[in-house]
């Protein structure tokens, strides 16, 4: 298995997102991404995605058809419903499939939460190390 940093960076090909900076935490069940907006239409779902990190990103819509919805327990113990969706995710050399949860992360430092889910049988987390997958 390879090594992973508690934090990292990655690209999302399909949703037009690179270089974002990911925060690899254990205690997460699920992986989550920022998303500034998320509208039902028509059988699908219309999401706006804005990488937190880079304020030359510009904001586009995606609409899905193939998405579930899944209840999300946060650390403060609090249940909610978002809805989920499957990607491809670039970390180094690698790339994965991953559900991502689609939650307002605007509070929180990283845009991108990947959780134990995803990570397990894939890399150990070395928590003093960052950004050891660079390609």
């Amino acid at each position: 298995m390879k090594i992973i940093g508690r934090k990292e960076r990655a690209d999302l090909p399909a949703l037009a997102l690179f270089n974002i900076e990911v925060k690899v935490d254990t205690g997460a069940y699920t992986s989550s991404l920022h998303c500034e907006s998320i509208i039902e239409i028509d059988g699908g779902i219309s999401c706006q995605f804005l990488n937190l990190m880079n304020a030359n990103s510009s904001v586009e819509s995606i609409v899905f058809t193939d998405f579930g919805k899944r209840k999300v327990k946060s650390s403060n113990g609090i249940e909610e419903e978002r809805y989920s969706i499957w990607t491809k995710i670039c970390l180094g050399e690698d790339i994965f499939d991953i559900e991502l949860t689609l939650t307002n992360r605007s509070e929180m430092r990283t845009p991108l939460l990947l959780g134990r889910k995803f990570i397990r049988k894939k890399y150990l987390v070395d928590v003093a190390k960052k950004e050891i997958l660079k390609k």
